[in-house]
Formats: C-alpha cells, sequence, structure tokens
C-alpha cells in the first residue's frame, strides 16, 4: 500500500479582504528532507503555513496533509514559532515550556505521566537543551529559547515540522546550529522552513521555494546571491519551474 503523501496542494488561492494572498499554489512534498521557503514580507508564506496547519481555509483549490484535511491532520503536524514573538517573561521553566506542547486534550488522554515525561526528556536531549531543562526563560539567550521551541514541537512525535524565521533572533553562529539541527531532523520527517537567512537556505535545504503570492521552485544548489535575484531581481514569476525561463538558466 502506497504511504500518502505529507503534503499536496493542488491549484491554492486564498483571498483576505478582496485581496489576492495567494495564486494557484501548487506544491508536493514527498518524504523527509528540509524544504526552504523564501520570499519577500507579504508575499504569503505565513499564509500558506496556515493554511497547511488548518487555521486557514482556502478559497479555491485543495490542500491535503497525509491525504485529510489540514484541520483533521493537526496531530501530525509540529509547529516551530518564531522565538523573538514568544514571551521571555512567561513564569515557567524551559522544561515547563516543552510539556505545554503535550496540553492537548487528544495528546493528555493517550498518554500516561510517565510516557509524558519520557517523550519531554527525548525532545529536550533531541533538541540539545537538556542542560538547560531547569533554566527560566528569561534567562535563555535567543538562539536556547529556540531549540526549546524545537524541543516543545518534538514532544508531540510529529510526522512533519513547520519552521517561521527560526534563526530570526539569534547570531550567524547559532544560526548554523539550528539548521544543522534541522538538517539531521529532517532524516525522518518533511521539514518546512520558512526563512530570510538565504545563506542557511542555500547551504543545508534539499529543495527550495521561492514566494511571492505564486510560488515557484528555485534552480537546483542555489547560492544566496541566486537567490535573492529569484526574490528580488524582478524575474518573471510562474508557479511551476518548467513554465519559467529564470529557473533554466
Amino acid at each position: 500500500m502506497t504511504s500518502p503523501l505529507p503534503l499536496s496542494i493542488d491549484n491554492l488561492s486564498f483571498n483576505r479582504g478582496g485581496q489576492s494572498v495567494l495564486e494557484k499554489v501548487s506544491l508536493r512534498i514527498e518524504g523527509p528532507g528540509l524544504y526552504g521557503l523564501i520570499g519577500p514580507n507579504g508575499g504569503g508564506k505565513s499564509t500558506l503555513l496556515n493554511l497547511i496547519l488548518g487555521l486557514l481555509n482556502p478559497t479555491s483549490g485543495q490542500i491535503r496533509v497525509f491525504d485529510k484535511p489540514p484541520a483533521k491532520a493537526a496531530s501530525k503536524i509540529g509547529f516551530v514559532p518564531q522565538a523573538a514573538k514568544f514571551d521571555r517573561e512567561f513564569p515557567v521553566t524551559l522544561k515547563g515550556l516543552v510539556e505545554t506542547g503535550l496540553l492537548g486534550p487528544k495528546l493528555w488522554s493517550r498518554n500516561s505521566a510517565k510516557s509524558k515525561q519520557s517523550r519531554v526528556n527525548e525532545a529536550l536531549k533531541a533538541a540539545k537543551v537538556e542542560p538547560l531543562a531547569k533554566r527560566a526563560l528569561s534567562a535563555l539567550s535567543g538562539g536556547e529559547l529556540q531549540r526549546g521551541l524545537i524541543a516543545r514541537a518534538l514532544a508531540t512525535n510529529p510526522e512533519m515540522l513547520l519552521f517561521d524565521e527560526p534563526t530570526a533572533s539569534v547570531d550567524h553562529s547559532h544560526a548554523a546550529s539550528l539548521f544543522e539541527l534541522m538538517c539531521k531532523l529532517g532524516q525522518h520527517r518533511p521539514i518546512i522552513v520558512v526563512s530570510h537567512d538565504l545563506a542557511q537556505i542555500a547551504a543545508h535545504c534539499d529543495q527550495v521555494f521561492c514566494m511571492e503570492h505564486k510560488l515557484w521552485e528555485a534552480p537546483e544548489k542555489p547560492t544566496a546571491a541566486s537567490l535573492a535575484n529569484q526574490i528580488f531581481g524582478g524575474e518573471v514569476h510562474c508557479h511551476r519551474k518548467e513554465e519559467c525561463t529564470q529557473c533554466h538558466s
């Protein structure tokens, strides 16, 4: 029996307030790997993540996550937000933050207290933040908090991970380290990462997709400079690689 595709998007469009945000987007994610999603601010990247998560409904077209509507596949997806947007003053330890990933009623019902703690500990280890487990969020660096948010997502045993600007609040060395971690995690599941860090995207991603209301695939083995040109160079945008002369240059 053929396994369902992790993500299948066909001719998807989304309008907000009478304005087109996404136009005829089609995308296939067929298996594990690190998939980069880049584009200018306002180009629809966050909207696409929200559609995959089932938080928004498309205006037209179809989106399937593991062959289910996104809302029915939510338990299979882990979402990692930007650390920069997270309240560091929230009075909880890093381990407490990770435990909040298991607060949903369905997750509680299928996990004993012992099983829950085992998953939390495994997630802390996978994100390489075990020594920081008892530290308050206010005492963490941006990179440490970002790893904590990764651990929070991993505690749910997701079959796919979505990252929203994971390196927005960290320096270059921590950014490279986070991408290396994502590459390791991507060996076992598909990971979609939205990022403006073109150097890290070019260095680490298996495939890169560019979005500015429409979606197109960047050339294989891109450089940061070529990705910048894809976004800001003024070329004709397309949603299928074979339709774009820029994608064959």
